[in-house]
C-alpha cells in the first residue's frame, strides 16, 4: 500500500508511506495490524496531522487478533472527533486509555480472551514534525543518511516488556532479549498492564529531507539486527523496503507474525 502527501506548513516535505504484514511460516493466523488513516480534508489534515498506527495483539485463540483490531479502529476515531485542541500528543493520551477500555471490556465478557493485549506504536506527522505515542514492544526507528557517512539508525521507543526490563538491568544480552521464548510478556500494553497502566510513552522529534521513519512488530526486530534495517531502508523505495525486510524476517525463522510500516521524507 502506498501513499503520497504534501505538508504546506512548517517546513513543508513529501512524505511516501508503505506497509507490509505477513503471518510468519511458522503462524497460523496474523495478530498483527495497521492502519494508514489518511485524511480527505486537507484543511483537518493540516491542523491535526495524518495518524498512522502499527499493533500487535497478544492472546491465545484470536484474542490478539481482536485486541490489535480494537486498538486501530478504537484510536483514530477518538483522536479526530473528541475536542482537546489540536496539540498531537495532548489528543494522543485520550484514544489510548478509550482502546486499552475497550480492550479490557471485551475481555471482560469473553473470559476466553481474559489475557487479551495489544502493543501499539501511533504517528501523528504534521509538516517536518512527528509526534509518537507507544505502548508494548513494537519499535520505531528513525534512519538517516547524509552524503559524508553511512546511514544511522536511532531506536525512538523503549519496550515495555520483562524481557527488555532484564536488558536494561544487565541481567540478560541484547541478543538474549531477541531470542528469548518470555519476550511476549508485556509490562505495559493495551488491555493489560502491570497495575492496570495503559498510559503510553510520548515523544517529538523533527525530521528532515532524506530520513526515514520505520515502525515494526517485535517479528522484525527479532529477527534482523538494526544494521540489516537501516541498510535496507536506506537503498530501497518505501514498498520495496518493506518487503524486503519482510522477506529475510521470515527467512531468519518467521516464528511470529511480521510487520513494518516506512515513511520517507523528501523534498517537495
Amino acid at each position: 500500500m502506498n501513499q503520497h502527501s504534501a505538508f504546506p506548513k512548517e517546513r513543508a516535505l513529501h512524505l511516501s508511506v508503505a506497509g507490509h504484514s505477513e503471518t510468519g511460516w511458522m503462524r497460523d493466523h496474523n495478530a498483527d495490524a495497521f492502519a494508514l488513516f489518511d485524511l480527505s480534508d486537507p484543511r483537518q489534515a493540516e491542523q491535526l496531522g495524518r495518524l498512522y498506527l502499527l499493533a500487535d495483539g497478544a492472546g491465545s485463540h484470536d484474542a490478539g487478533k481482536i485486541a490489535s483490531r480494537i486498538a486501530i479502529e478504537t484510536i483514530p476515531t477518538v483522536y479526530y472527533s473528541h475536542n482537546d485542541g489540536d496539540a498531537p500528543l495532548r489528543r494522543l493520551q485520550q484514544p489510548f486509555f478509550a482502546a486499552h477500555n475497550r480492550i479490557h471490556e471485551f475481555a471482560t465478557f469473553h473470559p476466553e480472551y481474559a489475557e487479551m493485549a495489544t502493543t501499539c506504536t501511533a504517528v501523528v506527522v504534521r509538516g517536518s514534525r512527528i509526534w509518537i505515542a507507544h505502548i508494548g514492544d513494537s519499535r520505531a526507528y528513525l534512519v538517516r543518511t547524509s552524503f559524508q557517512s553511512q546511514s544511522t539508525i536511532t531506536r525512538l521507543t523503549t519496550d515495555h516488556s520483562m524481557v527488555a526490563s532484564q536488558v536494561r538491568a544487565g541481567e540478560l544480552s541484547p541478543e538474549q532479549m531477541r531470542r528469548s521464548p518470555d519476550r511476549d510478556i508485556f509490562l505495559r500494553a493495551l488491555g493489560k498492564s502491570e497495575e492496570n497502566n495503559p498510559f503510553p510513552d510520548f515523544t517529538i522529534h523533527e525530521v528532515r529531507s532524506g530520513d526515514a521513519l520505520i515502525l515494526c512488530s517485535d517479528g522484525l526486530w527479532s529477527a534482523l539486527t538494526e544494521e540489516q534495517i537501516a541498510e535496507i531502508v536506506s537503498t530501497s523505495s518505501s514498498q520495496q523496503a518493506c518487503e524486503e525486510l519482510v522477506r529475510l524476517a521470515n527467512e531468519a525463522g518467521g516464528d511470529e507474525n511480521i510487520s513494518v510500516i516506512i515513511f520517507s521524507f523528501s523534498q517537495i
